[in-house]
């Protein structure tokens, strides 16, 4: 009995007179056009043979693409199996700049039958570093359960900045999440490689953290491939964590109103709904109610509020997860824009607003009771639980 492993035999098409395949990836790109559901099937390798033997075999009779990196199944659609080629794409110069660049490709794999792959399916070349924003040298890639796609590029020693760029599976659109910073690693010299840090940067290995930290957070590292002083530490690097808000935003270009960490606690001054804000001083007892107003603590040498009108109604729930440091409400007539939970006159927590969801994130642990939410002018009494 020969045990065997699958090896590609792509891109298979017939007629009645002949039938021809392709073995390269080139052969594929110059044969077929970008988002073409080319048929394969597959040729069996034996597997109880040397390792070059195995290759050997596998070129024979199967198909070659250029660096094979990484690759993730479609976790809502189970026949589809997304990866990417880090070479062979569109190598034109981006718009703009003099710097050089290879687009690789994004492809995908849709088998008949997932229970039994050896029925083969169709592969697709979706992406190939052509369209915008101009891939770079794609290396590493996760896919969310809502349809969004990462890639993380590895231009290497290259004059153009490594990114994160997102693929909508469903409609195609694209737009960059992310980027090195461009005063530690763009080049002084243009298409150069002279940056201040270094030239040679990459992010790899993420993940998408939903499970454990909520829709939209991802986990990853980011390589900066210089010496580190320290030996056993080989190189420079950093574990980060990636928060998305706003898919649309990125897909659209619209710039993302960001939620960094808290600064230094301001005293507050008066505030009343929908009115002016008065002065800032330092903290100090609570000031008189205005009837219809929120309250407001009163500094030395502040101005009395001038009474604010009537307040609106909101149904207001609020939730605070389990590591007691980030609390998340709805709000009915709240839109978007930036939000900050205060308690005792001091600012504890601070998150944004979008479509009535409200978000913030504390550096300490809450506790549950009375708070006050601060959104823009509007504020609210509300209890966290």
């Amino acid at each position: 009995m020969r045990s065997t492993r699958p090896a590609w035999r792509t891109a298979r098409t017939s007629s009645s007179t002949c039938s021809t395949s392709v073995d390269s990836d080139s052969e594929f790109r110059d044969t077929h056009v970008k988002g073409e559901q080319v048929p394969f099937d597959l040729a069996e390798v034996g597997w109880n043979q040397p390792g070059s033997a195995q290759n050997a075999e596998a070129a024979a009779d199967g198909l070659t693409l250029n660096r094979i990196e990484d690759g993730h199944w479609d976790p809502d659609n189970p026949r589809d199996f997304y990866f990417l080629t880090t070479e062979g794409g569109s190598n034109t110069i981006v718009p703009g700049t003099s710097n050089t660049r290879d687009g690789g490709g994004l492809w995908r794999i849709r088998y008949r039958d997932i229970e039994n792959p050896s029925k083969g399916g169709t592969l697709t070349l979706l992406l190939d570093g052509s369209e915008t924003p101009y891939l770079n040298k794609p290396d590493n890639m996760t896919i969310d359960t809502h349809g969004n796609l990462l890639i993380q590029e590895d231009p290497g020693n290259n004059a153009s900045l490594a990114r994160i760029v997102a693929y909508d599976i469903s409609t195609g659109r694209r737009g960059v999440v992310a980027q090195f910073d461009p005063a530690l690693f763009a080049p002084v010299t243009p298409g150069a490689t002279n940056a201040l840090l270094t030239a040679d940067e990459e992010s790899s290995g993420i993940i998408d953290a939903e499970a454990v930290l909520g829709a939209g957070e991802f986990l990853f590292d980011a390589q900066v491939h210089k010496a580190h002083p320290d030996v056993e530490l080989v190189e420079d690097g950093q574990l980060l964590h990636l928060e998305i808000a706003d898919w649309e935003a990125v897909y659209s270009g619209r710039p993302i109103a960001g939620t960094g960490p808290a600064g230094p606690e301001r005293p507050e001054g008066p505030e009343g709904p929908e009115g002016p804000e008065g002065p800032e001083g330092p903290e100090g007892p609570e000031g008189p109610e205005g009837p219809e107003g929120a309250d407001g603590p009163r500094g030395p040498a502040g101005r009395p509020s001038p009474r604010g009108s009537p307040g609106r109604d909101a149904k207001v729930t609020c939730k605070l997860n389990s590591t007691r440091r980030r609390v998340t409400c709805r709000v009915t007539f709240a839109s978007a824009g930036r939000a900050r939970l205060v308690r005792a006159g001091r600012t504890v927590a601070l998150g944004s607003v979008l479509d009535g969801r409200v978000t913030l994130r504390s550096r300490t642990r809450l506790t549950r009771g009375s708070y006050t939410l601060v959104m823009g002018k509007r504020t609210l009494r509300l209890m966290v639980g």
